[in-house]
């Protein structure tokens, strides 16, 4: 399925610093395991990522499990995900409700800043844009079946369906406030869900709509959504 499964990261010296692995269920990100090498020991840490809903990829909460090199348990705990209308985390709080975690973000999801209430630093959230994961190593984002580039708002390489997905090949979406391609694949509009059948509650300022472009498949997936 063309899913990435692990990376690595290398400090200036050409060692091991950090090595990630990655657990998917489908298209989700389900699990992320992070070995931290420093000062000569290990420290594992274990991301587990519950989303809002099976077919939906706004992340809910997230599990963290910190282990040392000998397997011991250090840390555990929950915190939540606080997101907006397209499904990027805005906040994130502890299990107590208290703010750990705010981000900022341009209009095509490039991440701005963030801030990190006091005694909270090195909170780790790599979402954006619906099933985004953030590489800091080269400042893109990981769209499960292609790399997208927040600076420019297109992706890196040519839609995988070629034209079914669009005339443009590299288009992420015409209004990344209300469109998401949480697969790289086919973008839609997340309003124009609600004008679906089985669905309710429709805007009635909705002026878009689907992106017919792309296979019959996606727009069935699509449909489940609702």
């Amino acid at each position: 399925m063309g899913r990435r499964l692990a990376k690595w990261k290398l400090n200036k010296g050409g060692e091991k610093a950090l090595h990630s692995e990655f657990i998917w269920d489908g298209s989700h990100l389900v699990q992320e395991i992070r070995h931290d090498y420093k000062n000569g020991t290990e420290t594992d840490r274990t991301f587990t990522y519950i989303y809002c809903h099976p077919n939906s990829y706004e992340p809910l909460a997230q599990c963290l499990a910190r282990t040392d090199g000998q397997g011991n348990r250090i840390e555990h705990e929950v915190n939540y995900f606080h997101c907006d209308q397209i499904g990027i985390p805005r906040e994130m709080t502890d299990s107590d409700g208290k703010l750990i975690w705010r981000g900022r973000y341009d209009a095509w999801g490039g991440f701005i800043r963030e801030r990190y209430p006091k005694n909270t630093a090195g909170i780790h959230q790599p979402f954006r844009l619906q099933n985004q994961y953030y590489d800091e190593e080269t400042g893109l984002h990981y769209n499960f079946l292609r790399y997208y580039d927040p600076i420019t708002g297109r992706f890196m390489t040519q839609d995988p369906i070629g034209l079914k997905g669009g005339m443009n090949l590299y288009q992420f979406a015409p209004n990344v406030q209300a469109w998401v391609d949480p697969l790289g694949l086919a973008r839609f509009c997340t309003r124009a869900l609600k004008a679906l059948p089985g669905s309710s509650d429709i805007d009635p300022n909705f002026r878009g709509g689907l992106d017919l472009g792309f296979f019959h498949e996606h727009i069935f997936m699509m449909m489940e959504l609702i």
